[in-house]
């Protein structure tokens, strides 16, 4: 409905037909009409009547349209797909009053009376993102929709299996492709880090409104669903989202929530009844339509009590509310549950202390926390903590009986009547990233055990089986030298040993007929390469030892691979024939082999670690407090309190006010107590029969403590005051300082030349809102440096750079090259005039020019077994197009003209064709002038006189009338353009394609499998040869050739990106053309952003930034390995200029020594960086300052 007129209208696809009609050959009257709509807005509608109206609806909503149908036929037709239509139900009698299954002509009418009601404000719109409107949907929903979907190939199986009597004859994973499609291809399936146990419990309640059968994107969902949603109490946990794109649409589930018996699709809260006191299981339809009372409001003695009502809190009667949520703790997922004092911190920063939880690290000597969030449904002596801690690998005894083996892998229980029972034990198994679990038997062989209790605890785990994501540490709120500003806080040595983590690392090495396996083959090769005593720690295979310690740079696997024998390419030597391959150690912290496993594909070794905490790592709280380590303190060094223990943390007290996070000070607090005693608090969350604050000042005047503490400052002997002590919980994360500390020279590239991303040696990129900080400072020579030399392979450019020269700038970028090159390709010309770039319609002329008369013959590319040796007369034909890495520009020549598929618009706005029209005439379906086929196209853009078109469009722009002047004035819009580009519009037709060179659309192998690596242009091009072979052939065999030359103009469309591939293995790769590539999914990732005006670039490193008031306003510490990294080439450029040869200068570099550190230095105070600190919202956020090395 149109608030502004009152008209009604029906979308159907793009189309917006008016109601009225509709309704009427529904069989609605005017008089139903006019009780219902009021005569104004009745009247309104009549005038806006169609007379086409019932054809365009029977040609929209009837699926095969009977040609010459009368006009009774289509309204039966009509109705019958509205009758079809089917609606819920329970949603309609919420919404409407009465309970539709179909889309009846009372239904449409009652939509409109409720319509016109919101628009007059005498009723609320609906709420859409109620629970009351919503369904959910498991895996197992998906994976047997899928199975529905494949019922015929099912059908197959089945009939094998009851024919046969047997599986055998059934392939083993015959579903994986239904199964990885329901769970992966639908986007509703995410890969885990797998941090830590908590982080899969925390998945397994997982829901989202986004993927398949839910809201298409990000893009798509309404501002209003992103908010806190009244309807989720109870349902799903309102505070736990991420804070990205998917707030508010990715959430989890409430730990009260549960399924209702089979029916999946329905989800339960336990309610209490408060006139029973019995509990309820009610669905989120029933507790819409009733008051639900906050937990603690049914013991209220007022006459009013607070309550969910329709979605709004209200306070209502007391004897209007029956039912009541039992405690807070069923409102939140089980994470947030273990976030202690919830009602004491700010609801943003409970979200972030519920993810931490799945981000810690697993601690040698984790400790269960000193105060814990308990339960509130029991009497206090169980925590979450303690319930979590069987999700995280503690396993209890289910039954009474005796333990009759332990292993590390299970043990062996015996029941009391005879049975063995086997549990089975997680031992030393590696997560996805850098973790492991394992479990730890607490029971031996022939011991008795009850029912609950403990068997195992895991490395996630404290020795009781609770919960230990970490470890209290002696906490003190006071700034110290300048070192914990802001988010950066400072521990202790003792601290930083305690915070020791457990790592497992998996490295594996694939074979293929390139690999030289064993230790023989490698030292043959390479026999100077490791000591005798290094490779006496390794088997015949070339596999490292179990059981052996490494240390960083040691190797893992020996591994020699020839180099692949690339046509064309000459290697001298021996040795320069093969490349070590070989994977080694490249952590700080020394490893232990735990597994070799060897396999006939290759060999998997994986080592174990432990690393103590290091400056840069994080560190947090519960409450969503990150911090950075700043500095490690020796314990000597430590403010000490009166007892003369050295604190082991200290952190800004500022962070207690700017976080709004005074349940620091309630824990901090209360843990000095459980230090003292050994016995932790548990404490109920939103209880109301407690003051939090008043409970623990008793606590510590009980025990005689104090919540300040006079410290002493042991270097300098003066007493610190009145500092807030205490004894907290804190996590380490798994963002360690050595995976964020990354630095990079020049090294590898990508295919189109820019410094490739990923890995420790991976390039950073310089985005758009680094550019625009930079523009915004003036920083013009920074941006041309970041692109031209920073910005692309340069090897000429460095080598004489580092060779003492002053080297010109280099040449225009390659990625650029390339962009020109696709356009081109798209057909689209681009010329450049001084410094500006005209594009226009790329002319036969211009691919004459281009290309020459080096005209492919055949769709062929390489010989895949023979060293990718270009095929002859092929895409890569070296004659022809210079081969791999070529610059040499072909065409494929055209059977017949053929429309430019970029200027199939002009075309068709130039002619007055719709696209419909268009198409037809190209197949030779209908007929423009007396003629058909792309030949009538040519000759109607052929007659075209400029200057008379351009003043026939002026004249009808004059007209006035909307339809003519719309359509002439863009009609207008391209003949002055083709009149400004001196390019007439029978030249909008071509009779060739231009073939990209192979240097933009090259063709490689990967991996041991060799893996066809092929740039979509290829796939394309192939597509375009077959059709047009298809036409050339059938024009002499058939009269009609319509579906052929169809055929090929939409495989030029598919080249140019404005259309899908042609064949169905194309799309499923998601081949794209090239406009496709070039505009990308959004502007944020087309070419013109990504690549053109953001790049990654050399010469760049990643590291943590910390406090330190040792350093100028205008200097930043910068880690020594990295500043020998990034300022290699500047260091050996010097020592060359000071005379020494530049190997002599290289090996300097290498080795570090005396001449390398001086130069270095000299280099660093003449050559300021550039940091950014991402995301950078303002020019400031990029700064230049003078690096000062550290350690």
């Amino acid at each position: 409905m149109d608030p502004t007129t009152g008209e009604f209208q029906i979308q159907i696809g793009q189309a917006k037909i008016p109601l009225l009609p509709l309704l009427k050959t529904l069989g609605v009257q005017e008089k139903q009409i006019r009780e219902a709509w009021g005569n104004e807005i009745a009247a309104v509608n009549m005038q806006k009547g169609d007379a086409g109206t019932l054809d365009k609806l029977y040609s929209r909503l009837v699926y095969k349209p009977e040609p010459g149908a009368d006009q009774l036929t289509k309204i039966k037709a009509i109705a019958a797909e509205f009758a079809k239509t089917e609606l819920d139900p329970e949603v309609t009698k919420r919404t409407l009053g009465k309970d539709y299954k179909n889309l009846t002509p009372e239904a449409i009418l009652d939509i409109t009376k409720k319509l016109i009601a919101v628009n007059r404000k005498e009723a609320e719109s609906d709420d859409r993102d109620s629970m009351a409107f919503q369904q959910v949907f498991g895996p197992e929903d998906l994976i047997s929709e899928r199975f529905v979907k494949d019922k015929s190939g099912l059908r197959q199986l089945l009939w094998k299996a009851t024919a046969k009597k047997s599986l055998d004859h059934i392939p083993s994973g015959v579903f994986n492709k239904s199964i990885q499609a329901a769970l992966i291809g639908s986007g509703l399936g995410s890969s885990l880090e797998e941090i830590n146990p908590a982080e899969i419990f925390d998945h397994q309640t997982r829901v989202t409104r986004l993927g398949e059968g839910g809201i298409g994107s990000i893009d798509a969902v309404p501002a209003e669903s992103r908010s806190v949603q009244p309807s989720h109490f109870g349902f799903i946990d309102y505070l736990r989202t991420p804070e990205s794109g998917k707030v508010g649409v990715d959430m989890r589930f409430a730990a009260g929530a549960r399924k209702l018996g089979n029916n999946l699709h329905t989800f339960v809260v336990p309610v209490k009844n408060a006139n029973t006191g019995e509990t309820e299981y009610k669905t989120p339809q029933e507790l819409a339509d009733m008051p639900l009372m906050f937990p603690g409001e049914d013991k209220s003695d007022l006459p009013m009590v607070a309550a969910l009502v329709n979605g709004k809190i209200k306070y209502v009667p007391r004897k209007d509310a029956q039912y009541t949520v039992p405690n807070m703790d069923n409102t939140f997922s089980a994470l947030t549950n273990m976030v202690p004092m919830k009602s004491m911190v700010k609801g943003q920063r409970v979200i972030m202390g519920s993810r931490m939880f799945t981000q810690a690290l697993p601690l040698e000597n984790a400790e269960a926390p000193f105060v814990q969030s308990a339960k509130f449904d029991g009497d206090g002596s169980v925590s979450h903590e303690d319930e979590m801690g069987e999700k995280l690998g503690a396993v209890k005894a289910q039954f009474a009986g005796q333990v009759v083996s332990v292993s590390p892998d299970e043990m062996v229980l015996r029941d009391k009547d005879g049975n063995k029972h086997v549990v089975d034990l997680y031992n030393d198994m590696p997560f996805n990233r850098k973790t492991f679990w394992t479990q730890t038997p607490t029971v031996k062989p022939g011991d008795t055990v009850q029912p609950g209790q403990l068997l195992a605890t895991s490395n996630f785990t404290d020795k009781g089986g609770t919960a230990a994501l970490g470890l209290n540490l002696r906490v003190g709120y006071t700034p110290f030298r300048g070192r914990n500003y802001e988010d950066a806080v400072v521990i202790s040595e003792s601290a930083a040993k305690k915070l020791t983590s457990q790592h497992m690392y998996q490295h594996e090495a694939e074979w293929d007929d390139n690999t030289h396996v064993g230790k023989r083959a490698f030292v043959s090769l390479f026999p100077s390469e490791y000591d005798k005593k290094v490779l006496g720690n390794f088997d015949d295979n070339g596999a490292i030892k179990k059981g052996t310690v490494v240390n960083y740079g040691d190797p893992l696997v020996l591994v020699t691979k020839k180099r692949d024998q690339v046509y064309g390419k000459v290697h001298r030597g021996r040795a320069g024939a093969f490349a070590n391959e070989t994977i080694t150690w490249e952590h700080h912290s020394p490893g232990v082999v735990t597994d070799v496993e060897h396999t006939k594909k290759g060999v998997s070794v994986v080592v174990k670690s432990a690393a103590q905490m290091e400056v840069g790592d994080k560190i947090t709280g519960r409450f969503g407090d990150k911090g950075v380590v700043s500095e490690i303190v020796p314990d000597q060094q430590m403010p000490q309190d009166a007892q003369g223990r050295p604190l082991e943390i200290l952190v800004s007290p500022l962070g207690l006010i700017n976080r709004v996070n005074p349940a620091q000070i309630i824990e901090a607090a209360l843990g000095k107590i459980a230090e003292k005693t050994g016995q932790p608090f548990k404490i109920k969350d939103f209880d109301n029969d407690k003051d939090l604050v008043d409970m623990a000042a008793k606590e510590l005047a009980k025990h005689g403590l104090t919540d300040t503490e006079d410290l002493i400052d042991p270097e300098t002997g003066r007493k610190i005051r009145g500092v807030l002590t205490g004894n907290r919980f804190f996590m380490k994360l798994h963002h360690t300082a050595e995976s964020k500390g990354q630095g990079r020279s020049v090294g590898g590239y990508t295919a189109e030349g820019t410094p490739a991303k990923g890995g420790s040696e991976g390039a950073k990129r310089v985005g758009m809102l680094e550019l625009g900080a930079l523009l915004s400072h003036g920083a013009g020579k920074v941006v041309r440096d970041s692109k031209m030399v920073r910005g692309q392979a340069n090897p000429e450019y460095w080598t004489q750079f580092m060779a003492g020269y002053d080297p010109p700038l280099p040449k225009v970028p390659h990625v650029y090259e390339k962009f020109v090159g696709q356009l081109r390709g798209a057909g689209v010309n681009v010329v450049r005039t001084g410094t500006k770039t005209h594009i226009m319609a790329l002319t036969d002329k211009n691919i004459d020019e281009l290309a020459g008369e080096r005209e492919i013959q055949n769709a062929e590319t390489v010989d895949w077994k023979g060293n990718l040796k270009p095929v002859k007369g092929g895409l890569f034909d070296e004659t022809l197009t210079g081969g791999h890495g070529g610059n040499r520009w072909a065409k494929i020549t055209l059977h017949e003209p053929m429309p430019n598929p970029i200027m199939e618009e002009p075309i068709r706005r130039t002619l007055g064709l719709t696209e419909k029209q268009f198409r037809s005439i190209l197949a030779g379906q209908e007929k423009l002038g007396d003629k058909t086929g792309p030949t009538a196209i040519h000759d109607a853009l052929k007659a075209i006189n400029l200057p008379r078109a351009i003043e026939q469009a002026r004249e009808d722009i004059k007209s006035g009338r909307k339809t003519l002047r719309d359509a002439a004035v863009r009609r207008l819009a391209f003949l002055k353009g083709a009149e400004a580009t001196g390019v007439h519009p029978k030249d909008w037709m071509t009779t060739k394609v231009g073939v990209l060179p192979p240097a933009f659309r090259p063709v490689s192998t990967m991996g041991a499998k060799k893996m066809q690596l092929i740039d979509d242009a290829n796939y394309l091009y192939k597509e375009l040869l077959e059709s047009n072979n298809v036409l050339k052939e059938a024009s002499g065999l058939l009269s009609d050739v319509g579906n052929e030359r169809l055929s090929l103009y939409d495989s030029m469309k598919g080249v140019t990106g404005l259309g899908d591939p042609q064949h169905p293995k194309n799309v499923e790769r998601n081949v794209r053309g090239f406009l496709s590539k070039i505009f990308g999914d959004s502007p944020k990732f087309g070419t013109m952003q990504r690549k053109l005006l953001s790049s990654t670039v050399d010469l760049v490193g990643r590291a943590v930034i910390t406090p330190n008031p040792d350093l100028d306003m205008d200097e930043v510490a910068l880690p020594e390995d990295k500043a020998w990294e990034i300022y290699k080439p500047f260091v050996v450029r010097g020592l060359v200029r000071r005379g020494m040869p530049r190997m002599n200068a290289l090996r300097a570099v290498d080795e570090r020594n005396k001449e390398a550190f001086a130069e270095l230095n000299a280099q660093m105070n003449a050559k300021p960086i550039v940091i950014n600190r991402a995301p950078v919202l303002h020019r400031y956020g990029v700064m230049a300052f003078y690096p000062r090395l550290t350690k």
